[in-house]
């Protein structure tokens, strides 16, 4: 696959668990163990339904499927940094899920800078080699 396509993924996925985090921290629910073993549960679940998710179609143009075989990575992502925030309140699994979507966008918005690095690293090999 190719790597600037998985950075797209990774800002969907990043995304998705900001999502889910906001989502719960709207519903009153706060950091704990027992959340992050139901994301956990979750990701499980979609992970075994990641072959189904892959067969999705393409919509407007954006294939589903590419970004559904990795759906199951959003909730798995939200448990780790509900892990990080065990004991939080509901307001403060919000922020967390604000900084993980904030990290998803960051992602996105490097995406030019890595494109920059790679020709500038196959710029460099041709020349040296």
């Amino acid at each position: 696959m190719d790597w600037t396509a998985e950075t797209v993924r990774a800002t969907a996925v990043l995304v998705a668990a900001s999502a889910l985090l906001v989502g719960l921290g709207m519903g009153g629910v706060g950091g704990s163990a027992t959340l992050a073993a139901v994301l956990l549960g979750a990701g499980a679940g979609l992970f075994a339904a990641r072959d189904w998710l892959a067969g999705l179609p393409v919509v407007v143009g954006h294939d589903l499927g590419f970004y559904g075989e990795a759906v199951w990575l959003a909730p798995v992502a939200a448990a780790g940094a509900t892990l990080l925030a065990v004991g939080a309140t509901a307001a403060e699994l919000q922020a967390i899920g604000g900084l993980v979507g904030l990290a998803g966008m960051v992602n996105y918005f490097l995406r030019p800078v890595y494109h920059v690095f790679a020709r500038l690293g196959r710029y460099a090999t041709r020349v040296a080699g």
